[in-house]
C-alpha cells in the first residue's frame, strides 16, 4: 500500500529543451486587461496538507493506483507546445485524475461539487473559434458533455512563454508574458469562475481572480491596456518571490455590463499567482501533480470571484441541521463540532446557514 502523497511528488520526467525554439504566443480575444500580478500567499504544500493531509497520508490498495508507462527517450526531447501536451497527457493527467478518483470517494460527503476531472478542454463548454477553446478544463463531469468549466488552462511550450518575462526589461517579453494570462483570463470570464492556469515543461502557474472595488465598467467602454509593466510589477518585485495576429475586438458591442457568456463584467483586481517549478519533487515539497490535485478540489468549492478570500485553511462557523453552531474548513469543507486547536477563525462574527 502507497500514499497518494507519495503518488502526487514523484519526479517529473527529465525532459531535454533543445528542440524548442522562441516565438510569439496567440494573441488574445477581447480587451480583458491584466491589472498586475500578485502571490497566491497561501497556495502553498502547508495548506494542502492542513486541508487534505487525512486524504494524502492514508494508505491506499495499489490496485487502486494508475501507474503511466515509462515515457520513450525520444519523446523526452520537446520540440514544440504539442509534444509538452504529449508528456502532460500521457503522464500528469492519468497520475492526476486517478489522485482525484480515489479522492473523492473520501470527501464524498462533504458538499464538494463531483464529480471532477483534469479533461481536455473539448470536453468542457464548446466553442467553434479555436481562440475560445482552452487546451484543458477542470470540469464537472455529471450529466453529458459539453461539462461544465470549473478552471481553464492552456499549455506552453517554455521557449515562447515563462514566468522570468514578466520581470524582463524587455517590453516585448513582458507583453509575450501578459498574452497567455489574458487568453486564461478571457476563459475564466466566460465560464465565469475563479481560477486558471497555464502549465509548461517548466512550471506550473495558477491564477486566481479578484473583483477590484472599483465600479463594473461595460466591456465595450474603451478602457486603456494595462500591461505588465515594471511599476505593475513591483508588487511582487521577482517573480522568485511567488515560487512553493488575431483581432482585438471586445467580445461583446452592445454596451451591457455582461460578456456574451452572460457573466458580469466585474473590474478585475489583481490576479494572485503560484508558480510551481518543474523539479520539484518529493514528500514536503508542491509538485505540479500535488497543486493540480488541490486546485482541481478547491475549484469544486465556492467557485464565484470576490474582492478578497478567506485563507484556504481557515474556519467558518456555520448552522447546523438543529440550529447547532459548527465549524468548517474553507479549502476542505471538514465539519467539527469545535474549532481545532491553533485553527484561524475568518469572519467570528458571522454565521452561515450551510447546512
Amino acid at each position: 500500500m502507497r500514499t497518494l502523497l507519495h503518488y502526487l511528488t514523484t519526479p517529473n520526467p527529465e525532459v531535454r529543451r533543445e528542440g524548442l525554439r522562441a516565438g510569439p504566443n496567440t494573441f488574445p480575444v477581447g480587451d480583458y486587461d491584466i491589472e498586475g500580478v500578485e502571490p497566491w500567499l497561501d497556495f502553498s504544500y502547508e495548506t494542502i496538507m492542513d486541508c487534505f493531509g487525512d486524504i494524502l497520508t492514508t494508505p491506499v490498495d495499489d490496485d487502486l493506483f494508475n501507474d503511466p508507462p515509462p515515457i520513450a527517450a525520444h519523446d523526452l526531447n520537446l520540440t514544440d507546445e504539442s509534444s509538452v501536451t504529449f508528456i502532460l497527457t500521457k503522464r500528469h493527467h492519468t497520475i492526476i485524475d486517478c489522485a482525484l478518483q480515489i479522492a473523492q470517494d473520501q470527501l464524498k460527503d462533504r458538499g464538494f461539487g463531483f464529480p471532477i476531472s483534469w479533461s481536455l478542454g473539448s470536453r468542457s463548454h464548446v466553442q467553434e473559434d479555436p481562440r475560445l477553446r482552452p487546451d484543458w478544463a477542470v470540469t464537472n463531469h455529471s450529466g453529458k458533455p459539453p461539462y461544465e468549466d470549473l478552471g481553464p488552462g492552456d499549455t506552453k511550450q517554455s521557449k515562447k512563454w515563462n514566468t522570468s518575462m514578466k520581470d524582463s526589461r524587455d517590453e516585448h517579453m513582458r507583453e509575450e508574458f501578459e498574452k497567455a494570462l489574458r487568453q486564461v483570463h478571457l476563459y475564466s470570464i466566460r465560464v465565469n469562475c475563479r481560477s486558471c492556469f497555464l502549465i509548461s515543461d517548466l512550471e506550473l502557474v495558477w491564477l486566481r481572480r479578484r473583483k477590484s472595488p472599483e465600479p463594473a465598467r461595460p466591456l465595450s467602454t474603451s478602457r486603456p491596456r494595462r500591461l505588465v509593466s515594471q511599476e505593475n510589477s513591483r508588487r511582487v518585485t521577482s517573480i522568485t518571490s511567488v515560487l512553493s495576429g488575431t483581432s482585438s475586438m471586445s467580445l461583446d458591442s452592445s454596451g451591457s455590463p455582461y460578456t456574451d457568456g452572460g457573466n458580469p463584467d466585474i473590474n478585475e483586481g489583481p490576479f494572485e499567482m503560484c508558480v510551481v517549478p518543474w523539479s520539484n519533487h518529493g514528500v514536503g515539497n508542491l509538485t505540479i501533480n500535488l497543486a493540480m490535485f488541490a486546485a482541481a478540489l478547491w475549484a469544486a468549492t465556492d467557485n464565484s470571484v470576490r474582492e478578497s478570500y478567506p485563507p484556504l485553511a481557515s474556519w467558518e462557523r456555520i448552522r447546523g441541521p438543529s440550529g447547532e453552531i459548527l465549524y468548517r474548513q474553507v479549502g476542505s469543507l471538514k465539519i467539527a463540532s469545535t474549532l481545532p486547536p491553533d485553527a484561524i477563525l475568518s469572519q467570528p462574527e458571522q454565521i452561515s446557514d450551510a447546512l
